[in-house]
């Protein structure tokens, strides 16, 4: 008996529509899987917590303007060391018309986080340890009706940025 393509027909008709349609359903399959974009990896570092608005009311004290903070995590199973990472606030308008990127910018000095770890970088004046950094401003830096913090690589890229719109509670989760 010949079939249709002028060769043997050693397989029935149902058994070739199964093959025909298993065969369809890899290809599809297959060309899904190289076509879906890849996942995008999370940063080495990344914003965890920002407190834009000290507690209580701005007297101005050193005390009153540590009470602003951005926490910063290290998600990596590895040692990163942070000289010159430079963690800023978003630029105002005047500033931005002048091609800054920031108002205010904090630049790491010696300073490694280990795998894991975080660190808390304080607006405010006083003695860094392992999982603190001063900035040393006298005065507030974050906006508390909206700002950016941004951490760049000592190349320039944007390394993670936290965005808070509105005073809302005086802190936000990154």
């Amino acid at each position: 008996m010949r079939g249709r393509f002028h060769g043997p027909l050693t397989e029935s008709p149902p058994k070739m529509r199964a093959r025909t349609l298993a065969a369809a359903l890899v290809a599809a399959l297959t060309a899904a899987l190289c076509l879906a974009a890849p996942a995008e990896a999370a940063p080495a570092l990344q914003f965890t917590y920002a407190r834009y608005d000290s507690p209580g009311t701005d007297t101005g004290s050193n005390k009153s303007v540590n009470g602003e903070y951005v926490t910063i995590r290290n998600t990596t199973n590895r040692t990163v060391n942070l000289r010159g990472y430079v963690l800023h606030d978003a630029p105002s308008a005047a500033n931005r018309s002048k091609g800054r990127k920031w108002n205010y910018a904090y630049t790491f000095g010696s300073y490694s986080l280990a795998a894991g770890k975080s660190v808390t970088v304080y607006t405010g004046t006083g003695s860094a340890g392992s999982t603190s950094r001063y900035w040393g401003y006298k005065r507030y830096v974050w906006n508390n009706d909206g700002d950016t913090a941004t951490l760049r690589s000592p190349g320039g890229s944007v390394v993670d940025s936290c965005v808070w719109r509105s005073k809302g509670s005086g802190s936000t989760r990154c």
